[in-house]
């Protein structure tokens, strides 16, 4: 995939008499770019992990429990614009991270909540950027 917009999608959900199946994604969806590496992120509420940014990866986020916001940073002109992305399981969506993004995210949830990430690439130190959280000025609402 070589956009590098942050897409927010919807999960299909498939309902039958003893329980429901969660389709995440498959090799057809739009937002698929390869398969790398999947992985479950854990974050405790009202505390915030970020800012990251994957220089290789392209990251699909699903949210299996709790509730959490994003939010990516794409700078235009000199100057960072910030987009809020409000992960839960009511709303059923997921989102795209392309590379080349920064991200963090908040944990709003009462109960830890949990982060899926199906990853382009397997992750590694070198292809990562990371830093601190008050680096791009983000007025987090807490």
């Amino acid at each position: 995939m070589s956009s590098t917009q942050i897409i927010s999608e919807k999960s299909k959900r498939i309902f039958n008499a003893k329980g429901s199946l969660r389709k995440l994604l498959d090799i057809n969806a739009k937002n698929y770019s390869n398969f790398g590496e999947i992985y479950i992120t854990k974050i405790k509420y009202n505390k915030i992990k970020g800012w990251k940014k994957h220089k290789k990866i392209d990251s699909n986020i699903f949210l299996l429990s709790g509730r959490v916001l994003f939010v990516t940073v794409k700078k235009i002109n000199n100057r960072f614009f910030f987009y809020e992305h409000f992960l839960s399981l009511v709303k059923n969506d997921y989102i795209f991270i392309p590379k080349n993004n920064f991200f963090a995210f908040y944990g709003l949830s009462k109960k830890e909540a949990v982060i899926l990430n199906l990853a382009s690439f397997p992750h590694s130190k070198n292809e990562t950027i990371e830093k601190k959280i008050s680096y791009f000025n983000y007025k987090w609402k807490i």
